[in-house]
């Protein structure tokens, strides 16, 4: 089968493993993120935090934030990453979203130590996505003005 552009109508077949650097960066994110909840569970453990409380001390609170705040980006990283992979270049969509999962470790270890540095870490991940934003934007428009 030659080449096929949405032009033609058609799309190659879907196959994850067309797709591996951006599906080795999906898992060690989605294992990044599991990791943080298993630091919400030793916390929990370690503090006697009882659930459903979310409060109680400081270290135990950080950590749930550290995960919940990883949670409430990983809805946008996932979408825009696989956009950007389909849409591009696996290698390309990777080297750029391999910097978001950096940047949630970064902004944990900064937040564990003290919440006011955690900062720059955030300021990563937020660069990140506007970076895997404004790819996947910039193929959107190719596709409505270069294959149509």
């Amino acid at each position: 089968m030659d080449d096929v552009t949405p032009a033609a109508g058609a799309l190659p077949d879907f196959n994850i493993f067309g797709w591996p650097w951006t599906g080795l960066v999906t898992i060690l994110t989605l294992v990044l993120y599991q990791y943080f909840a298993v630091r919400v569970g030793h916390a929990r453990k370690k503090y006697q935090i009882d659930p459903p409380t979310m409060t109680g001390n400081p270290d135990f609170e950080r950590r749930v934030r550290i995960h919940l705040n990883t949670l409430e980006q990983l809805i946008i990283f996932l979408p825009l990453l696989w956009i950007a992979a389909l849409s591009t270049r696996d290698d390309i969509a990777a080297a750029i979203g391999t910097l978001w999962p950096i940047s949630r470790i970064w902004y944990a270890i900064d937040y564990t130590k003290d919440p006011k540095t955690r900062h720059k870490g955030f300021l990563m991940g937020v660069l990140v996505l506007l970076a895997l934003l404004a790819l996947c934007l910039v193929q959107l428009v190719r596709s409505v003005f270069v294959w149509q």
